[in-house]
């Protein structure tokens, strides 16, 4: 919905109603900080001693914007799918049945049920746990983007879920979110805007650095009243910073205001979502229960899903072990990641008779990068021209022929399998949007698209192997009878980093032709929490 911008908090009545809230302590926050009056008198005061500044900040914060939308949901390109009058997504079936138990497997570990800071590792961060759905996350204030619940068809695109409607302006300079009335926390405490603003705060100072990135663009946070809350951004122009806004878990104050936040935990946090945590075995497993009076089972994003009464997850650390209990019947699903065990892994009984059904099914969901990312605070890779040698040299085909069954394509986008990958050359938007940049990128993101080095799936060719050991040369390395070395005698050398065994295999080859140009590279295998 769009209406005509009309300068709101124009009178004193206005400016005081839109920033402190009658009838409780008034909250005006900056980032990190906050200042509450208590005595309704000393509310007066204020409003009187300082109008002429809250007035101005909020004429020059919100007046020069042409028009605000309110909405059901919020769409960063173009517009939404769905209507506000939608009832349930395309891609559930909203008359499914519920009930049953649901046995499921993650692989690794965790020390923590706080998915929410740097310290330790939680279950939602584990290989395969976010793709089943059920997880230890708050609830957002909006579903569709980030780790709660991604959609299923839509990019960048997000609909109320705490939030029953959004406001923002044209400019994007400002952002309010209007929380459903009947939303609840487990305990039955009501989700209020002051939850959101402890949120923004907590996270801000305590939270993991992925949350930090987004808030900290925030300049400051108004609580408008218990169910209405405005974000000012620092600056206008930022059509993501909505979408991650509305990706902020809504955590409960009145849980957290006696807990150490950031101290690892296995006492299950207090949510408000469609599941809860009744039993956990540190590391091992957990076990999800259905909240039966869930206070948001009929919104149109919820709708469909989450189906089953009980979910457990066992948790294993070596994938082989893990599959071997699934072909043994101690769990209902497993998402294969490995091409080989998928083209040969699954001729057991349980296959044969139909009680285990091989699907395989096309998606359109951006998937996670898989690669080998490198350290550039270390001085070797520093050097764009190393790290581009070291791509040379990696096998794609005969990895991809003789190890993966011809199962995967080569990813050349940090975004694969969604419509944010950059494809050939830039141009229209995109090249205006990088034009005025062109002194600071390389000259060859004008004139020729990204392509990987590529293979017959034999071995590496001599002319591939001539330019990297050129690339390396120009970097200041020279190959010797003692290997790669520099100009003061150290030789290229590292070690990649792996969270999970089966991995070796694949990149044993690799090691083994970077040896063969002087470089001494190793692996070591970890697991997460190391």
């Amino acid at each position: 919905m769009m209406t005509p911008a009309t300068c709101p908090g124009m009178t004193l009545g206005q400016v005081a109603g839109a920033v402190l809230v009658p009838a409780s302590p008034a909250v005006f926050f900056l980032p990190g900080q906050a200042v509450t009056v208590s005595d309704p008198k000393a509310q007066v005061a204020w409003i009187v001693i300082r109008p002429f500044l809250l007035i101005v900040s909020l004429a020059l914060s919100f007046c020069a914007n042409a028009a605000i939308t309110e909405s059901h949901g919020y769409a960063q390109f173009g517009v939404l799918k769905y209507p506000a009058s939608f009832t349930h997504f395309d891609w559930v079936n909203p008359e499914a049945p519920k009930g049953g138990t649901l046995r499921m497997m993650a692989f690794g570990t965790f020390d923590t049920l706080n998915p929410y800071t740097f310290k330790g590792t939680s279950p939602v961060s584990t290989g395969n746990f976010l793709q089943y759905g059920v997880s230890e996350l708050n609830e957002p204030l909006m579903a569709g983007t980030g780790q709660y619940d991604p959609s299923g068809d839509e990019p960048a695109s997000s609909y109320g879920l705490i939030a029953q409607s959004v406001e923002y302006s044209e400019d994007r300079s400002w952002v309010v979110f209007n929380l459903r009335p009947q939303a609840r926390f487990h305990d039955g405490k009501p989700i209020t805007a002051y939850d959101v603003a402890f949120s923004y705060r907590t996270l801000l100072k305590d939270g993991h650095p992925q949350y930090r990135t987004a808030l900290q663009e925030v300049q400051r946070v108004d609580i408008l009243n218990r169910h209405r809350i405005r974000f000012v951004f620092k600056r206008s122009g930022n059509p993501l910073l909505i979408l991650r806004l509305g990706e902020l878990p809504v955590l409960p104050q009145h849980y957290w205001k006696d807990r150490d936040f950031k101290a690892t935990t296995f006492e299950p946090p207090l949510g408000s979502g469609p599941y809860r945590i009744t039993r956990v075995q540190p590391g091992r497993q957990l076990v999800f229960e259905r909240v039966k009076d869930y206070w948001g089972k009929d919104l149109p994003v919820n709708r469909g899903k989450y189906n089953f009464d009980r979910v457990e997850v066992e948790f294993y650390r070596d994938s082989d072990v893990a599959f071997e209990a699934f072909k043994a019947g101690e769990f209902d699903i497993y998402i294969e990641h490995q091409a080989k065990n998928w083209a040969t892994g699954y001729d057991f009984p349980a296959v044969t008779s139909g009680k285990v059904i091989k699907a395989q099914i096309p998606h359109r969901i951006p998937t996670q990068t898989q690669g080998l990312f490198m350290n550039t605070r270390r001085a070797a890779f520093a050097d764009i021209r190393v790290r581009e040698a070291l791509g040379l040299l990696f096998n794609f085909e005969w990895t991809n022929r003789t190890l993966f069954s011809n199962a995967y394509d080569r990813s050349i986008s940090y975004y694969p399998n969604s419509e944010f990958s950059a494809i050939g050359l830039p141009i229209g938007a995109e090249w205006l949007l990088l034009s005025p940049y062109r002194d600071q990128l390389p000259a060859s993101l004008f004139t020729q698209p990204f392509t990987p080095s590529k293979t017959d799936g034999g071995g590496i060719p001599r002319e591939t192997l001539r330019k990297a050991l050129k690339l390396l040369g120009d970097a200041g390395w020279t190959l010797t009878g003692q290997g790669l070395l520099n100009a003061a005698g150290q030789p290229l050398r590292f070690e990649i980093l792996l969270v999970n065994p089966n991995l070796e295999r694949i990149l044993q080859p690799y090691i083994e032709d970077l040896r063969r140009l002087g470089i001494n590279a190793g692996l070591r295998t970890v697991d997460r929490a190391q």
